[in-house]
């Protein structure tokens, strides 16, 4: 039988706030929250560590629904300007557990087999990891012959993503052609079990979500709900096209790489945004997959937005739009994907991802595998951080 981990004496939030309590997990799943005799545990035979959480709150690990794992291509800067992947210590230093990579304007150099293999990677380092299959173009680039052949027999692909509208690297594709890929792709993932959702990457060109406004006109029969487009926090004007989509229960996915949150989310809910239907994402590659942690951590603390308000767009939603059935939230039956934070700066104390921990009193306790048998010395710092 696998160890028994009791975290005790926890402020938890599920991701609403639902105080001090026990939570018991054994391997990748939790077994019991509430009240427990902790002296008869221990007097069994079974094998428990006893964690206590006194001065520390506890919340669902972040759930990234949008990361380039293979870093950046570089656009307008060459190729010495590409971008190094994204290491398993900067997701788990990051508090992210899940993470969905995506291709983007290259899929040359960047290849959906690499991408796969990448996420592969991660999966048996420890962390949740899947993708989408394509990028920014029409017809999308797969691994196999089709989407639907990608997503119904490559497990860790659950959609298609991230196509390109409203920018100069679209092909702006027209509503026929843009109608064959997102019914394959839901069709597909009905068939696998999958999320089967259509990730777009909307730019800042004049059309903004016209594109898909021309599509469900063009296929009625389309339900919005197979949609999910991202970076619709580019300008107020593109926000406001987003705001009758996520009314229309349709998730919508604002990046942090601008490091602006509080503002957008605010600009959101006050144009009439459905909050429930908003996610938030790292878009990392070139910018850091910590920018999720930094932001919410920055609303709470400086722009008195509730943390109970925040955390349902980078754990429960994103788990929900993207069908990660037992994630997302603290509960019993669902995986033990957690972030222990300090109460008062919100400082990461602990990361813990299916049950292990990654990250212990602050510091990673896992690193890439390679490095048993390198003597590299890498550590690079961006300018801007």
């Amino acid at each position: 039988m696998d160890k028994l981990t009791l975290l005790k004496n926890v402020d938890v939030y599920d991701p609403s706030h639902r105080g001090i309590t026990n939570i018991v997990y054994c391997g990748p799943q939790i077994i019991h929250m509430g009240e427990i005799e902790e002296k008869k545990l221990l007097e069994s035979r079974l094998d428990v560590e006893v964690v206590d959480l006194k001065k520390n709150i506890l919340m669902p690990g972040i759930i990234d629904p949008h990361e380039h794992l293979l870093g950046g291509s570089g656009e307008n800067g060459g190729f010495s300007s590409q971008t190094p992947e994204i290491a398993l210590t900067e997701l788990v230093k990051a508090g992210i557990t899940s993470v969905v990579g995506t291709l983007g304007a290259d899929t040359t150099m960047k290849t959906m087999e690499g991408l796969l293999a990448k996420v592969k990677g991660l999966n048996d380092e420890g962390l949740s990891a899947c993708c989408y299959t394509g990028g920014y173009t029409v017809p999308p680039t797969t691994i196999m012959k089709s989407v639907a052949s990608d997503i119904m027999f490559i497990d860790e692909i659950i959609g298609t993503g991230e196509l390109a509208i409203a920018d100069e690297r679209s092909t702006e594709p027209e509503p026929k052609d843009l109608a064959r890929v997102v019914v394959d792709t839901h069709m597909a993932g009905q068939l696998a079990g999958k999320a089967g959702v259509t990730h777009f990457h909307v730019g800042d060109g004049k059309r903004k979500m016209q594109c898909l406004v021309d599509l469900l006109e063009y296929a009625p029969e389309i339900n919005p709900e197979w949609l999910y487009p991202t970076h619709v926090n580019r300008n107020e004007k593109l926000l406001e096209k987003a705001i009758p989509f996520s009314k229309k229960k349709v998730f919508v996915d604002m990046d942090v790489t601008e490091e602006n949150l509080a503002k957008c989310y605010k600009l959101f809910i006050k144009l009439g945004g459905n909050k429930d239907y908003l996610t938030i994402s790292s878009d990392a590659g070139l910018t850091s997959p910590r920018n999720i942690y930094n932001q919410i951590k920055d609303c709470v603390l400086h722009h008195r937005i509730k943390l109970e308000t925040l955390l349902p767009l980078v754990t429960k939603n994103p788990a929900t739009v993207l069908k990660f059935k037992h994630q997302g939230e603290v509960k019993v039956g669902f995986e033990p994907n957690f972030l222990v934070l300090e109460k008062k700066s919100l400082d990461l104390v602990h990361v813990i991802s299916r049950g292990k921990f990654m990250l212990r009193d602050g510091h990673p306790v896992v690193r890439e595998k390679f490095l048993e048998k390198s003597n590299r010395v890498v550590h690079l710092t961006g300018d801007s951080a």
